[in-house]
């Protein structure tokens, strides 16, 4: 057996490996770029998502000043009515309302257009609450046609989707001599409403938005 001096050192060979404070720094680092990528997965997610809400609730800001713009032009024009005499054309229902008002110029020729604002329900799928359209149809204001059924080739287009309910208020005096209040109908009055308020309920894939459109008529007298 061999015997080495006790003047001469065994020379020890380091192995390869890492220290504990090497494995600690690069867990540490590790643990930094995982936070990085799934904060960065994270905000991507909601870019996706919230871009389509965006240009969702601008077409719905688009409709409803469109709506805004309609009921403010509404005129008070006259036709004959069953029995020959000249009656005010605005017919105001809880859901629907038929009114005269200027043309925009792009379903007809410009002057003055029959304009109907109507709501269009749905049917309910399974057990989601039904949802249907506000639609308008347009055409040009003929006095003698005035309160005939809106012919077939009236242009019309949908204003709102998603629609769960539509509702139309109007303000003004329904008796003379007594102070103006507010109504769900307009109907056999000789002069237009001094408001109309149109509340929209839209359902949406996060919650129902609710919209509230009051609009003061500037012909009413």
């Amino acid at each position: 057996m061999m015997k080495i001096p006790k003047n001469q050192s065994v020379a020890v060979v380091d192995q390869a490996g890492f220290t504990l404070v090497e494995l600690l720094v690069a867990l540490a680092l590790l643990s930094v770029i995982t936070t990085a990528i799934l904060g960065g997965i994270d905000l991507t997610h909601r870019v996706w998502k919230t871009s389509p809400e965006r240009e969702h609730r601008t077409e719905i800001e688009t409709a409803a000043e469109t709506l805004r713009t309609l009921l403010t032009q509404m005129l008070p024009a006259v036709a004959p009515g069953d029995d020959g005499m000249a009656r005010l054309v605005f017919q105001g229902s809880p859901h629907e309302l038929v009114a005269v008002n200027l043309s925009d110029g792009r379903s007809q020729v410009g002057g003055m257009a029959l304009t109907r604002i109507s709501f269009a329900k749905g049917k309910a799928d399974g057990d989601t609450t039904a949802t249907g359209q506000i639609r308008i149809s347009s055409t040009v204001f003929r006095a003698g046609t005035a309160f005939a059924p809106a012919p077939a080739d009236a242009a019309t287009s949908a204003l709102f989707h998603n629609v769960v309910s539509f509702d139309i208020t109007y303000f003004g005096v329904v008796t003379p001599g007594k102070p103006p209040v507010w109504q769900n109908q307009w109907l056999g009055q000789d002069h237009l409403p001094e408001l109309v308020s149109a509340r929209v309920v839209l359902r949406t894939t996060i919650e129902p938005i609710n919209l509230s459109i009051p609009v003061r008529i500037p012909t009413a007298q």
